[in-house]
């Protein structure tokens, strides 16, 4: 993938090839940074826990790798000037678990939100009609609450939407 293709569709690849230009390859998940330790040591701690959450690889290379690739054929028809097309956007999987690891793939890359936009709302109308049992809650824990393990995590529209309709839900599926 165009290394500038890919920072148009990633904030995380944005800022770490402006800061690090020499660099040709992009790290996930997404880690803590890490801090020189305390004392007198020249050294590095890093946290036990390091991930900020699990992402799977088979949504970057089924979904996400994909719509890279549509970006710039769009990108380059338009540095043509035939045919300039509409952004493309990333296809959605009909599984609910494919579609959570997907999100956190999109969370971790910081695609910007009007793209992640008709996931979200798939993801939590999905979700919202799926028995709670159902609702892999402990790859919704792993992948995307771990993300937001260090910030607010009712800011995140999938989990605010999920603890917003918890109420909502019969008593028998609570």
């Amino acid at each position: 993938i165009d290394r500038n293709t890919l920072m148009v569709c990633s904030g995380l690849a944005k800022d770490y090839f402006t800061w690090h230009p020499e660099k040709l390859h992009l790290h996930l998940p997404v880690t803590y940074p890490r801090k020189h330790a305390d004392g007198s040591t020249q050294c590095y701690t890093i946290r036990q826990d390091e991930a900020f959450g699990h992402v799977a690889r088979e949504p970057i290379i089924q979904h996400l790798i994909p719509w890279f690739t549509a970006v710039e054929k769009a990108k380059q028809s338009l540095e043509t000037n035939r045919d300039p097309k509409k952004i493309p956007r990333p296809e959605i999987p009909d599984s609910l678990l494919e579609k959570i690891h997907l999100y956190a793939a999109m969370l971790h890359l910081e695609v910007p939100r009007f793209i992640q936009r008709p996931l979200i709302e798939a993801l939590t109308q999905q979700l919202y009609r799926t028995p709670l049992r159902n609702c892999h809650l402990t790859v919704i824990e792993r992948c995307i609450a771990r993300f937001h393990s260090q910030s607010t995590q009712v800011l995140d529209p999938v989990l605010c939407l999920f603890f917003g309709t918890y109420a909502h839900r019969t008593p028998e599926d609570r």
